[in-house]
């Protein structure tokens, strides 16, 4: 059950978020969101790194990699539900085109990056949380290595020139 001081916290923060979000939409620029979009990049892997190294007492070198699957399989998944989007999808009683579902293909493909990362996250955690001290940390950057590898050399996800992001839907206005 949420106390009196959890939920005055928790709509004080959704509160934040949407004088943020209409704030932003109402200057017109793209630049504050940029701005606010790389603030929380590095908070959530700083949140990341504060609960594993501070209260796990595990020091993690492989964060960001499950940060690039994540973002890596949003935009893969962003492309592929895009493209059968533009399919139509007959149901048999109702027929469904592109013009039918646009706001759905972004968040479906950040819930779908979100669970891959996550399920990846949970295989390696699964394998390396056996291991104590150093070797942990040798591990997990060991993982880190071999993703920025994979990363830079395939070229299915852009190789070194990094992965085109197609252009975003207008939201809210």
């Amino acid at each position: 059950m949420m106390g009196r001081s959890n939920l005055g916290f928790v709509l004080g923060l959704l509160l934040a978020g949407v004088l943020i979000f209409f704030g932003v939409k109402a200057l017109g620029e793209g630049y504050y969101l940029l701005v606010a979009f790389y603030i929380l990049q590095y908070v959530v892997l700083a949140t990341a790194w504060n609960i594993l190294g501070g209260y796990g007492g595990y020091v993690n070198f492989g964060s960001a990699c499950f940060f690039a699957i994540g973002a890596y399989s949003t935009v893969f998944f962003n492309k592929a539900l895009a493209i059968q989007q533009l399919k139509t999808l007959d149901l048999g009683v109702v027929t469904l085109g592109a013009s039918h579902l646009p706001y759905l293909v972004l968040p479906g493909a950040i819930v779908l990056g979100s669970l891959l990362a996550g399920l990846v996250g949970l295989c390696t955690g699964y394998l390396t949380l056996r291991l104590r001290g150093v070797f942990f940390s040798i591990s997990t950057l060991a993982l880190a290595v071999v993703a920025q590898t994979l990363v830079l050399n395939w070229s299915f996800v852009g190789g070194a020139r990094g992965a085109y992001v197609m252009k975003p839907t207008q939201v809210a206005g």
